[in-house]
């Protein structure tokens, strides 16, 4: 079940379905992830705590990605929910602020104890601690029947410092033209139709759609292309389950231009993703960011 605070409503992923195609919100990351690391916590395999080993061993993410190294890419966040004593991952996002993480709306729920996870490439294990979000901010008009508007902020209740593993990003403003290479980082699952998460950052490059194919790949799910939305793809790469929220960023100027949003089931290879277009609400992330 998928609730989402933005709108008072609640949905059942498994009710989307369109026509051969099934639902395009299935990035959230699945009970096979979170049962996996609270397996692997009472196992004492694993630990979510800054005292865990930093080597694990753990297994890759992304379809079609490459590990990064540590440091490589310091603007990604891990968003997670505190159940007792395990944290649930969620999604990822970005720090665009020393107070502010950005992420997709469909990631927002009515829970109140998230955890930011910062300054680490492992899904187990940061040298920081955990930061606390004060106040969750998703987009008024997010729709998640039609995948509107998916775009959100958290506001911490503490500035993060920042350091070679922790910096801001910055955002694009403006629109990223058809055959731009861009970067996709997060936490996504290797294999769609795996059940076996992989911890450790993964990237990979996608080359931006024009207008109408884009266009046209998000009419098949029957939904309407919004100016918001922008699409990617390349072969035998895609995001996948848990990537939701996490940052696309334009290989040449290292600026973030998109969030991942949704895309087809089980992640096949080559499969058109659909991202958040920054530059289009760059108004709106400006008035509700905090410094």
């Amino acid at each position: 079940m998928f609730i989402s605070s933005a709108s008072s409503y609640s949905y059942d992923l498994n009710s989307f379905v369109y026509d051969s195609y099934e639902s395009p919100i299935a990035w959230l990351a699945d009970e096979s992830l979170q049962q996996y690391l609270i397996d692997n916590k009472s196992n004492n395999k694993y630990s979510s705590s800054a005292s865990a080993p930093a080597s694990p061993e753990i297994p890759n993410r992304i379809i079609g990605g490459i590990n990064v190294k540590q440091g490589e890419f310091p603007f990604l966040v891990q968003l997670f929910r505190k159940f007792l004593f395990n944290n649930q991952f969620m999604c990822g996002g970005s720090l665009i602020t020393s107070r502010t993480v950005l992420t997709a709306a469909h990631c927002v729920n009515f829970f109140n104890n998230y955890r930011i996870r910062y300054g680490s490439n492992s899904l187990l294990w940061s040298p920081y601690p955990e930061a606390e979000v004060k106040l969750m901010k998703p987009h008024k008009k997010f729709d998640l029947s039609t995948v509107q508007n998916d775009i959100a902020l958290f506001i911490l209740k503490n500035p993060i410092k920042p350091g070679s593993n922790v910096q801001i990003i910055e955002l694009a403003d403006q629109a990223t033209l058809p055959g731009t290479n861009v970067s996709l980082y997060g936490f996504g699952l290797t294999k769609g139709n795996g059940n076996e998460p992989a911890t450790k950052m993964q990237k990979t490059t996608l080359v931006v759609l024009d207008e109408q194919k884009c266009a046209e790949h998000i009419s098949k799910l029957n939904i309407e292309k919004s100016p918001g939305m922008f699409c990617a793809s390349s072969p035998n790469r895609s995001a996948c389950n848990g990537d939701s929220g996490g940052p696309l960023v334009d290989t040449n100027t290292k600026k973030q231009i998109g969030i991942v949003s949704f895309g087809t089931r089980y992640c096949p290879a080559g499969s058109v993703n659909v991202f958040t277009n920054i530059s289009y609400y760059k108004k709106w992330i400006d008035e509700n960011k905090v410094e």
